[in-house]
């Protein structure tokens, strides 16, 4: 069962305009898809306790409900409106206790970007800063942010649910495989943390058959980093065929899903779900597949994955045997990959020295071309700006 905080009804933008998140040019969303919601405004944060309070109480106790998916894949979206400015502020007070302080720590001296106070402190805004004159630090600070905004939504919604439900329903969220927004390990009341996983949308595949078969890297990455909360996970959205939205949607070849699902299986999964169970003939994603097609009846071929795997699943467990252990030369190796996103925060912020439309030239420039300034390098190559 899954709450339905990441779309905003229409009487709420009627209503309530300010429970809507602002975008870089402080323009106001309007409800038509998910993830429009300012996850910060108290109103919307009343009205979010209230529903999901109520669907906990019809739900909570129903033994056809095994557990709760909180919100659908959370971005950590950046939000300029009035509610996130304040709660940035408050955010930044919590962190820094005093506005020297936080000088201090952003460098604040440089360009005349001094406080004398928080009042006086407003988000970074790439779309009205030139894009070198933004401070890092503060943009760095403005994803720690978001992210702990993030957590918190969840952790208050996973609170709600636990006054009413059952011990047995679990509570959960889908992150998207690689997510670099949210920060699934700031939350404290998840169970634990599951993915969606799309390999095929048309782009990024690998092999000579991955125009069909897709990268399933993602998955393999997922079901490692997501073991981060509560020591287990799974795939909440499983790809079952053609999608609406890739670059490309081609057909998968036969048995692609089901090679997928096993590949979640081997990382130590324990849920498989799929993104969606009957294809639908209306709306903007009728044509992304599903394991039932249109007539409500047939199995689609990734359907027909899914009957065949959850079939090998049950003749595997037969097999089961609880006291092996993994042979100690294979259990002395191990393999780390650290994924730090505050790092990739920081370095995907300054990973270029190029303005927008401006290419790096050696040497000289060409007679048509105008020099609009030197460039940042560190070496003594009599380099330029070209405008371009």
């Amino acid at each position: 069962m899954c709450t339905p905080s990441a779309t905003t009804p229409t009487w709420m933008r009627i209503d309530y305009p300010e429970t809507f998140i602002m975008d870089g040019h402080y323009i106001r969303a309007e409800n038509g898809t998910r993830g429009l919601e300012s996850i910060v405004n108290s109103k919307y944060r009343t009205f979010v306790k209230k529903i999901v309070a109520e669907m906990a109480k019809r739900y909570g106790k129903n033994d056809h409900v095994i557990g709760w998916q909180i919100d659908n894949e959370p971005p950590a979206l950046s939000d300029y409106s009035p509610s996130s400015q304040e709660a940035f502020r408050q955010w930044l007070n919590n962190k820094y206790k005093t506005v020297d302080a936080l000088n201090i720590a952003w460098g604040a001296a440089f360009w005349s970007q001094w406080f004398n106070s928080f009042d006086q402190v407003i988000i970074p805004n790439t779309n009205l800063v030139s894009w070198w004159g933004n401070n890092p630090h503060a943009l760095l600070d403005f994803k720690r942010y978001s992210a702990d905004a993030q957590a918190e939504f969840l952790d208050l919604q996973a609170g709600v649910l636990r006054n009413y439900i059952s011990k047995n329903q679990y509570i959960t969220t889908n992150y998207t495989a690689v997510c670099t927004g949210a920060d699934p390990r700031r939350t404290q009341k998840l169970d634990f943390a599951t993915y969606t996983a799309y390999p095929n949308g048309g782009s990024n595949n690998i092999g000579n058959l991955g125009f069909r078969l897709g990268n399933s890297k993602a998955i393999l990455f997922a079901a490692e980093y997501y073991k981060s909360v509560g020591g287990v996970s799974g795939v909440m959205e499983m790809q079952p065929g053609p999608v609406n939205w890739g670059y490309y949607n081609p057909l998968l070849l036969p048995g692609t899903v089901r090679l997928w699902l096993y590949h979640s299986f081997a990382a130590g999964g324990k849920l498989a779900c799929s993104y969606r169970f009957r294809q639908i003939l209306y709306s903007s994603e009728q044509y992304h597949s599903g394991v039932i097609q249109t007539d409500g009846v047939t199995p689609s071929p990734g359907g027909e994955d899914y009957i065949q795997f959850m079939k090998e699943i049950k003749d595997i467990r037969k097999e089961y045997k609880p006291n092996a252990k993994l042979p100690a030369k294979l259990a002395e190796r191990s393999t780390a990959i650290l994924w730090n996103l505050e790092n990739y925060w920081t370095i995907d912020r300054q990973k270029t020295d190029l303005p927008v439309g401006c290419v790096e030239l050696p040497g000289q420039v060409p007679r048509n071309g105008k020099i609009i300034g030197r460039s940042h390098r560190s070496d003594s190559r009599n380099s330029r700006f070209l405008e371009i």
